[in-house]
């Protein structure tokens, strides 16, 4: 993922756009199959695409100032969904795949922040970076050393371990990019509320796949599931290490 990211921006700014439509496309259509199993598919995830172009216009014409309105909306309805699924343990949002249509397509939308700035590259770069190496570390470690269950109840498979392994790796990359001057040290508090926002998004999913009783979103990635499995933590921290990042670094 991080070598297609880094292709799609670095040969046009376009590619932003394509990337992050193919995204909401291949994560809504898993998100349907899941919730709705024999539904129609396609329609419902091309109409997701569409709103998620008309936001990216939107946001070529309005003010930075509106558009960081927009990505605190977007956080706002993360929070919700949170409370929703695991404060009230509600099943309502299943019962339609709306909700979550509008969950992954704002999220993905909350991207084109970056666009707004002439040499947005590497500050685009930094904060994927944060999501990718919370989830990497977190995967490794919870394979090779996990023993204690974080949430058994909800991912069994997620550990203790790989918790502090995805804050730990995030910490070393964020500090290499420190020492090399390409951004300050606040980088390492915004990566420590990134990686608890990540693992936060990974059991929304895991607590869905378990109300839904499937293992994983899909097969399109072997040995890893869906586009969903490896996206659900960036989509629910994107708007969050987006304003973080905003407030501490642009403001």
């Amino acid at each position: 993922m991080v070598i297609v990211f880094g292709i799609a921006v670095a040969i046009h700014p376009i590619g932003l756009l394509l990337t992050f439509g193919l995204l909401v496309f291949l994560t809504t259509t898993e998100y349907i199959a899941m919730v709705k199993p024999g539904n129609r598919i396609v329609l419902p995830a091309a109409f997701a695409v569409l709103i998620y172009f008309a936001i990216y216009l939107a946001s070529r014409n309005i003010s930075l100032k509106n558009f960081l309105l927009f990505i605190g909306f977007v956080a706002v309805y993360h929070v919700y969904v949170f409370i929703e699924i695991f404060l009230l343990k509600s099943k309502r949002p299943l019962r339609y795949f709306i909700p979550g249509l509008i969950y992954l397509t704002l999220a993905a939308s909350c991207i084109h922040y970056f666009q707004y700035f002439n040499e947005y590259q590497i500050d685009l770069f930094i904060v994927l970076a944060l999501v990718w190496a919370s989830d990497t570390g977190s995967y490794f470690m919870g394979k090779y050393f996990g023993k204690r269950p974080l949430a058994p109840r909800i991912s069994p498979s997620k550990t203790i371990e790989g918790f502090f392994g995805g804050w730990l790796l995030g910490f070393l990359f964020n500090s290499i990019l420190v020492l090399c001057n390409v951004i300050d040290y606040r980088i390492l508090f915004v990566a420590l509320i990134v990686h608890g926002l990540v693992v936060l998004g990974d059991l929304i999913e895991s607590k869905l796949k378990r109300i839904t009783k499937v293992k994983d979103s899909s097969h399109l990635i072997p040995g890893h599931g869906g586009f969903l499995d490896r996206c659900d933590g960036l989509l629910f921290s994107l708007p969050f290490a987006i304003l973080l990042y905003h407030f501490i670094f642009n403001a």
